[in-house]
C-alpha cells in the first residue's frame, strides 16, 4: 500500500465523525479569530505606508473623479495611470465605491481589507477540501492565520491577499472542475490585482500544463481566453489604448527595472544575505518536507498541485532576487507552502516509517502532523509579536487629523507624502511625487510634476517630512512666505504668512 493511501485510511478513521461535524465550526472560529485579532490594531499595525497610500489615492480619485490615477493638483493627474496599478482595479475600484457612498475614511479601508482576508481564507478552505483531508485543511488554515506576513500585507490596501483569493479560486476550478475558462477568469483577475506577483502564477500554470503536451494548445487557449476580460477592463480603467506602442514601451521599461537601482547588485546582495534571513531559511526547510512528500504522491490532482507550488515558488524567488530585498514578492509562495505543509508532513511520516519499518503506535502520522503544526503555529505567533518587521504607528494619521481639523478650507501642498495627501479630502490639494511612488520616474521623465510653490496664489498650507531638502527656489519661498505651524510625527506643517 502506498504511503498516501495509508494516510487516507489513517486520517479518515477515528477522526471521521469529528471532521464531518466540526470542520465548519472550526473554520468559523478561525475567521472570528482573524477578525478580532485584526481589529485590535486596525489602523496602526501595520502603519500606513507608501504603497497603501497610493492605493487609497487611486480609490479616492476613482470615487470622486472617475480616474484611477494620482491627482497632483485640482483636476490635474499624472497621465501615467498604467504605471500606477501595482494594486489593481479589483481592489481600488470597489474601495472607491465605498468611499463614494460612505466617505473617505482610513478605518473603512482597513475594514475593507479584513473582508478580503476572510474571502482569501474561505477560498483556500474550499480549495484545500478538494485536495486534502479535513484535518489537513484545518491545520493549513491555522498555519496561514498565525503567519505574520498574512496580516502585514492583508490588512493594508495592497493587492497580494485579494490576488491570493483569486488565485485559490482559479486553482480550484483547474484542479477540481477542470474548467480552463473559469481558471483563466480568476487567474486574469489575480494578474490585474497584483501584476508583479501573479503574472508569475500564470506562467507557472502554463509550465505545469506542459506535462500533457497533447492537450496543451487547447487548454492554454482556453486559459488565455478566460484571462482576456480582466485584462480588457484593465485598459478601460487606466484609459489607455491597448494597441499603443508607447504604452507597451512604458510598461516594458517599468518591469525591466521597477526599482530604479542596479539589478545585479540586488541579486548578489540577496544571495549573500540568504542565510541571514530567518524567513528564507524557514521556508527553505519547509520546502524540503514538500519535496520529499512529492516523491511518494500518487494522485494526479495532488501531483499537479505540488508541481505548481514548486514552479511558482522558484519563479517568485527569482523575482525576489531582482528586488532590493523585498520579501513581499515571495508572500504568495509562502502561503502556498503553508497550505501544503500539513499534507506533506503526514506523507513524510508515513513514507519514512514504511521505508525503515518503524512503528510508532502512539505517534502515527496524524499525531505527528498535529504536533509539528501546533509547534509551528505557536512559533509563528511568537514571531509576530516579537520579531516580525511589522511597524506599528499612527504618526501619519495624527498629521492628517491635525490638517483636516485645523485647515478644512485652506489650499494644501503636500511634498512627497502620498500617505498624507491621500487622506486629505480638501479639493484644493496639491502634491509632488518621488520615485518611492513611481520608482521608474527616477530615470525616465514620464511626467512633469510642478512644484506647488510655483503657483499663484501660494497654497495656504505646506506639508513635508522633517528634514526634507527643498529646491533652492522652494526653500526661499518657504523662508519668506511661511511660518512653521506644526512639528511632530516626522512632519512639518507650514502656514502661509498674512500678506503673501
Amino acid at each position: 500500500m502506498f504511503p498516501e493511501q495509508t494516510l487516507q485510511k489513517e486520517v479518515s478513521g477515528p477522526y471521521t465523525f469529528f471532521s464531518r461535524n466540526a470542520l465548519t465550526i472550526l473554520f468559523l472560529c478561525i475567521l472570528v479569530f482573524v477578525v478580532v485579532f485584526s481589529l485590535s490594531t486596525l489602523v496602526t499595525k501595520p502603519r500606513l505606508w507608501t504603497d497603501e497610500g497610493t492605493s487609497i489615492e487611486l480609490a479616492r480619485n476613482f470615487a470622486f473623479s472617475g480616474k484611477l490615477d494620482v491627482e497632483i493638483g485640482p483636476g490635474k493627474f499624472t497621465g501615467i495611470a498604467n504605471l500606477l496599478q501595482s494594486t489593481g482595479y479589483p481592489v481600488t475600484v470597489p474601495l472607491g465605491l465605498l468611499f463614494r457612498g460612505l466617505g473617505l475614511d482610513f478605518s473603512l479601508a482597513r475594514l475593507y481589507m479584513i473582508g478580503w482576508m476572510l474571502l482569501a481564507i474561505t477560498a483556500v478552505y474550499y480549495l484545500a477540501r478538494k485536495l486534502f483531508t479535513p484535518l489537513h485543511v484545518v491545520l493549513a488554515i491555522l498555519l496561514i492565520v498565525t503567519f505574520a506576513s498574512f496580516y502585514g500585507s492583508g490588512r493594508t490596501v495592497v493587492g497580494e491577499i485579494p490576488g491570493f483569493m483569486f488565485l485559490a479560486l482559479g486553482l480550484y476550478y483547474w484542479l477540481h472542475r477542470r474548467s480552463y475558462e473559469l481558471t483563466g477568469i480568476f487567474f486574469g483577475l489575480a494578474l490585474v490585482t497584483k501584476p508583479s506577483v501573479f503574472g508569475l502564477a500564470a506562467l507557472a500554470l502554463f509550465l505545469v500544463l506542459l506535462k500533457e503536451p497533447r492537450h496543451y494548445v487547447h487548454r492554454a487557449f482556453k486559459l488565455l481566453l478566460g484571462m482576456l476580460p480582466a485584462i480588457f477592463f484593465w485598459f478601460v480603467f487606466v484609459g489607455k489604448n491597448p494597441f499603443s506602442g508607447e504604452l507597451w514601451s512604458e510598461i516594458g521599461a517599468f518591469y525591466k527595472n521597477p526599482y530604479s537601482g542596479d539589478i545585479f547588485s540586488h541579486i548578489f546582495s540577496n544571495l549573500a544575505n540568504f542565510f541571514h534571513s530567518s524567513t528564507l531559511v524557514y521556508f527553505s526547510l519547509l520546502l524540503c518536507a514538500l519535496a520529499y512528500a512529492r516523491i511518494v504522491i500518487r494522485t494526479s490532482e495532488t501531483r499537479y498541485w505540488y508541481d505548481f507550488v514548486f514552479l511558482y515558488t522558484a519563479l517568485a524567488f527569482l523575482y525576489y532576487l531582482r528586488s532590493p530585498g523585498w520579501l513581499r514578492y515571495i508572500l504568495i509562495a509562502e502561503l502556498l507552502i503553508l497550505t501544503t505543509l500539513p499534507h506533506a508532513l503526514s506523507l513524510c511520516h508515513m513514507a519514512i516509517t514504511e521505508k525503515y519499518k518503524l512503528s510508532f503506535r502512539k505517534f502515527n502520522a496524524t499525531a505527528a502532523t498535529v504536533t509539528v503544526v501546533a509547534i509551528l503555529a505557536v512559533a509563528q505567533l511568537v514571531q509576530y509579536f516579537t520579531g516580525a518587521n511589522i511597524y506599528e504607528s499612527d504618526s501619519d494619521l495624527r498629521v492628517v487629523s491635525y490638517i483636516n481639523e485645523t485647515f478644512p478650507k485652506e489650499s494644501i501642498a503636500v511634498f512627497d507624502a502620498v500617505t498624507i495627501a491621500a487622506l486629505i479630502p480638501n479639493e484644493q490639494r496639491y502634491q509632488t511625487l518621488t520615485d518611492s511612488v513611481i520608482p521608474v520616474s527616477a530615470f525616465h521623465s514620464l511626467f512633469f510634476n510642478d512644484s506647488p510653490l510655483s503657483l499663484e496664489p501660494l497654497p495656504g498650507v505646506v506639508v513635508a517630512q522633517i528634514g526634507r531638502q527643498f529646491s533652492p527656489a522652494d526653500a526661499a519661498i518657504i523662508e519668506k512666505s511661511y511660518a512653521l505651524n506644526y512639528e511632530a510625527n516626522h512632519y512639518n506643517v507650514y502656514l502661509r504668512r498674512n500678506g503673501f
